[in-house]
């Protein structure tokens, strides 16, 4: 065998080294894309649970329902507290949205947070704070949220809490 026979094996053998490890690779970055992905679900999940155990608490739960029926039987200091409350939770939503946009997210969980977002923005006190406060949310968030309350699915009009007729 000659020498330019022994160069041409070597050039075939380290193309081919050198495509096996772009294979590896790319396989190697689907799975890290995907255990990306699957953590940035649960902290974003992580987020929206913390910001509802703070109303497993009867005085805060109170608040809240009170809140939701109607912003306008509030105190100012109740009305401070349900704003920050609920702020927290839409908040912790929009960020599935953000990560939904960037592919960090997948649809089929972004679902759960639109129907239980509508859900809860279509009871009178939900739907009276979000015209007020939706200018403390990002401009593609609030597009996304106008667009589901103008237009609710029957999954996420069930979705919102079982409030009793007012009391007052």
């Amino acid at each position: 065998m000659n020498w330019e026979a022994i160069g041409a094996i070597g050039e075939i053998v380290g193309a081919a080294g050198v495509i096996i490890t772009l294979v590896y690779l790319s396989v190697q970055i689907r799975q890290n894309t995907s255990a990306t992905n699957r953590a940035n679900v649960r902290n974003v999940l992580e987020s929206n649970n913390s910001a509802l155990k703070s109303l497993l608490d009867e005085s805060v739960a109170d608040l809240f329902i009170r809140g939701l029926k109607s912003l306008d039987t509030l105190s100012e200091i109740e009305r401070y507290r349900f704003d920050n409350a609920f702020y927290q939770w839409v908040g912790s939503c929009e960020q599935a949205f953000i990560d939904n946009r960037e592919g960090r997210f997948s649809a089929d969980s972004l679902v759960v947070y639109e129907n239980a977002l509508t859900g809860y923005l279509l009871t009178p006190g939900g739907s009276q704070w979000w015209e007020e406060r939706q200018i403390w949310f990002s401009p593609p968030f609030r597009e996304d949220v106008n667009r589901l309350c103008k237009k609710p699915t029957d999954e996420s009009a069930k979705a919102g809490p079982k409030l009793a007729a007012n009391d007052t």
